[in-house]
């Protein structure tokens, strides 16, 4: 049942829309975008889902449920078809999301290696005081970051 006043996106409003998106959480948004067309959630409905919420096992689900509790009246949960276009859009996300993932675990283990170069490993001591092992966390970080830009 269509909202009074509203009208659906033709096919070429969908398209420039999709292709709108940009920025740090294109993927994302772009994706739940085709979500919610795909399936009718209402934008509460899609910002309640968790990643968890369309993976099963090794691959995404075949229907995507919000639960009762995440639903505007509260009385049942809802579930739609994973819709083969938004099944594509969501896994192009959750790609980007593990190979976020991977890069933070890299970076996390550089980071260690660094710090560790900063003490003593025979006797356990700090090499420099406190104030110098911070400053040479922070230009570690920063060599970190530069690197992946």
């Amino acid at each position: 049942m269509a909202m009074l006043g509203c009208r659906p996106l033709t096919d070429d409003e969908l398209s420039r829309v999709q292709h709108a998106f940009s920025g740090t959480f294109e993927r994302r948004n772009r994706a739940l975008f085709v979500l919610g067309y795909t399936t009718g959630f209402r934008i509460s409905e899609l910002l309640s889902l968790r990643v968890k919420d369309v993976l099963a096992g090794s691959g995404l689900v075949k229907h995507v449920k919000v639960p009762r509790r995440n639903m505007k009246a509260r009385r049942a949960s809802r579930s739609a078809i994973l819709a083969p276009v938004a099944r594509s859009f969501l896994q192009a996300w959750l790609d980007e999301l593990e190979a976020e993932l991977n890069t933070a675990k890299e970076d996390k283990g550089r980071l260690h290696d660094a710090l560790q170069n900063l003490y003593d490993e025979q006797n356990g001591v700090p090499l420099l005081h406190h104030e110098t092992t911070w400053q040479a966390a922070m230009e570690e970080a920063e060599k970190l970051l530069k690197m992946k830009l």
